[in-house]
């Protein structure tokens, strides 16, 4: 909800082009046959905003 906020703000300001991407934090596990992300869950997500002046 925080992040439809900011986005609705910024739309409501006349920013233009608003874009919100997730990005998420996961371990990634190693050995012998290479890496991979690890299974044991999502550490973290965040949202990122960007936004252009007209």
């Amino acid at each position: 909800e925080d992040t439809r906020e900011v986005v609705e703000q910024a739309r409501e300001v006349g920013l233009a082009d608003v874009r919100t991407l997730e990005t998420i934090q996961r371990e990634v596990d190693f050995d012998d046959r290479g890496s991979r992300p690890s299974t044991a869950g999502v550490g973290h997500t965040g949202y990122l905003t960007f936004a252009r002046l007209p």
